[in-house]
């Protein structure tokens, strides 16, 4: 399923790119503003890399 989902991402941006001359300037900003949306989208969910780490390890930066 990842593997069709990535094939009509990659297809559709080909496509894009092709129709429009400037979408390939406009991909790297797509691209970034998609990562920096990455970790408010995982603290939302309730997962990715801090999810099942104990309470006490997760916040011991914010302890001081």
């Amino acid at each position: 399923m990842i593997l069709l989902a990535a094939t009509g991402v990659g297809t559709l941006l080909a496509a894009l790119n092709v129709a429009y001359r400037d979408f390939r300037y406009v991909l790297p900003f797509l691209v970034q503003m998609g990562m920096l949306a990455t970790p408010s989208i995982y603290w939302q969910a309730g997962t990715g890399p801090g999810a099942k780490a104990p309470a006490g390890q997760r916040y011991r930066a914010d302890d001081g």
